[in-house]
């Protein structure tokens, strides 16, 4: 977990729904914060190819992405790195 808190230390989080299921999420800030990871939340309208492009503009490593895909069991969110454009989903424990 060291390894990747220090990769970690800058992200940004896309949220692709409503604003009103974002409250659901909050967690994750919280998580990282006690992790140490800086991180900003990108809650525009824009699509996510524009959001991951501003986040490769400002040279952000990482944007974890929640999407409709997080809703579902087994929950989990998009990683993105910005060096090599890689994305993985990576499974989340968490109860709703």
């Amino acid at each position: 977990m060291q390894n990747l808190n220090h990769l970690l230390n800058k992200s940004v989080r896309l949220f692709l729904f409503s604003i009103s299921l974002f409250f659901q999420y909050i967690y994750i800030a919280d998580l990282l914060t006690q992790v140490g990871i800086s991180h900003k939340i990108d809650t525009s309208s824009s699509a996510i190819g524009k959001r991951y492009a501003r986040c490769d503009e400002i040279a952000i490593p990482f944007a974890i992405a929640i999407d409709f895909d997080t809703l579902q069991q087994p929950h989990s969110i998009a990683l993105r790195e910005l060096d090599s454009l890689k994305q993985i989903r990576v499974k989340v424990n968490v109860e709703f």
